[in-house]
């Protein structure tokens, strides 16, 4: 039963709408080390960059 409630989640998302959030989420995770001030913690600033840069993958 709950594979077939996810997979109506799914289709109310269109594959368009997908695609754009992928880029815009990837985008806000590679500034957020500005935004949030962590680009003086390497660890973190490389950590948050991977992740952006993974998100439209």
């Amino acid at each position: 039963m709950k594979l077939i409630e996810s997979r109506i989640i799914i289709r109310f998302t269109p594959t368009r709408f997908h695609g754009i959030l992928d880029y815009v989420v990837g985008l806000f995770f590679i500034a957020y080390r500005w935004l949030f001030g962590f680009s003086d913690v390497a660890w973190v600033t490389w950590t948050i960059v991977l992740a952006g840069v993974a998100a439209p993958l």
